[in-house]
């Protein structure tokens, strides 16, 4: 799926509250009971979240019916909005577009230009100001999209930077040119692929970027392995490494124990894949049916909210500054880099991080991976990167 429709798409239609506009609208209205007086239309988000699904169908109808609710009242109710609610408040502004659209554009234009706003109405009034007209879409990527708040903007304005790139290249513009419009979108750019696609075009002109440092992966980890894992029994088993760090938040990698067949200790790995992926299949002899704890210590120079994110095709636990971040009990579904995202926050000075990677006993060929990819980046996808002791 297209990145950007993947971004946009909201999956989550579970309920009548989630219904499509048309389903919505087929519902018999007969039964439906009004919404009290006291609940204004002019904020759509706060009165659909309450009543009964009947109320609901009937203050949609007089939403859309409504001359007073605006695509700022729409935009104010996405601030908090949750995937299901973004839909249908999307709904409603398709039907307020569709309405009025003299009073309507104007609006999409202030809110395009609003980069605090919600970025999936932001991408909706994108595409709808530039419907049927490319060199006006064109127009407002150039503009200074590269380092848009919204992410799905942020990808087009770079996917465009590099087709008009394609075609500089083919007029015979010199290197130098190449080089410099490709560095600035390897800057922009944040969705994984795109800065992998870059990356190898720069390398074409004789640029090598290190990935590994520009995704800003965590390359060196203390390792401890093997744990039981013979049944898949090890996810919810608290080992020692677990039991100290999950207690302390802290964990003190020189001490033995007691492990699957025998006594284990930490050992010092390093990765330099491009992809951060730290290899546990070498230090462990590819060891099967085994929990490994992978730590680290990360140091920033100020309090910081950002996002801890992981790539394992293993069943894998997370746990920063001892607060666990992810729980995914889940073998051999392929791996790919930001593969699980989580808000955490960070303290001035040391932060600590440890990671639980579990293999199974499978022996396909397809199963034998026993590895992991960690960083920490801000909402965007830029990377955290520490700082040095003292900072």
């Amino acid at each position: 799926m297209n990145p950007v429709k993947r971004i946009v798409k909201c999956s989550i239609i579970a309920s009548l509250f989630s219904m499509p506009l048309q389903l919505w609208e087929a519902l018999p209205l007969a039964s439906a009971q009004a919404p009290k007086s006291n609940v204004s239309v002019s904020k759509p988000l706060d009165a659909l979240r309450k009543g009964t699904p009947e109320q609901r169908v009937a203050l949609l109808k007089q939403i859309q019916a409504s001359s007073t609710v605006s695509l700022q009242d729409i935009a104010s109710a996405m601030v908090d909005a949750n995937p299901v609610e973004k839909n249908l408040l999307l709904g409603i502004a398709e039907s307020f577009l569709a309405k009025d659209p003299a009073t309507a554009i104007p609006q999409l234009n202030t809110i395009l230009e609003n980069q605090k706003l919600d970025p999936t109405l932001r991408f909706w009034a994108f595409t709808q100001i530039t419907k049927g007209n490319p060199e006006k879409r064109n127009a407002i990527l150039r503009k200074g999209m590269l380092d848009d708040s919204a992410l799905s903007l942020r990808y087009e304005a770079v996917k465009l930077g590099q087709v008009e790139i394609k075609k500089l290249k083919e007029t015979g513009v010199d290197e130098g040119t190449l080089k410099a419009g490709y560095e600035k979108l390897l800057a922009a750019a944040r969705l994984p692929e795109q800065i992998q696609e870059i990356a190898e075009e720069l390398k074409k002109l004789g640029t090598e970027v290190d990935l590994l440092k520009h995704f800003g992966f965590i390359s060196e980890w203390q390792v401890i392995a093997p744990f039981d894992n013979r049944g898949q029994k090890g996810f919810d088993v608290v080992y020692e490494p677990e039991q100290t760090y999950v207690a302390t938040g802290k964990m003190f990698p020189q001490g033995k124990y007691e492990g699957k067949a025998d006594k284990v200790g930490w050992q010092e790995v390093a990765t330099k894949e491009k992809d951060g992926a730290v290899d546990l299949n070498p230090v462990f002899k590819n060891e099967k049916g085994a929990v490994a704890y992978a730590y680290c210590e990360f140091q920033v120079a100020k309090p910081l909210e950002c996002e801890v994110r992981l790539g394992c095709t293993n069943a894998n636990k997370v746990w920063v500054n001892g607060i666990l971040a992810f729980s995914n009990e889940v073998y051999h579904t392929g791996a790919q880099i930001d593969q699980y995202a989580k808000k955490v926050k960070m303290a001035a000075g040391k932060n600590t991080v440890l990671v639980k990677v579990c293999q199974n006993e499978q022996t396909e060929q397809w199963a034998q991976d026993w590895k992991f990819q960690l960083r920490f980046t801000d909402a965007s996808g830029e990377p955290i990167r520490p700082s040095k002791s003292g900072e």
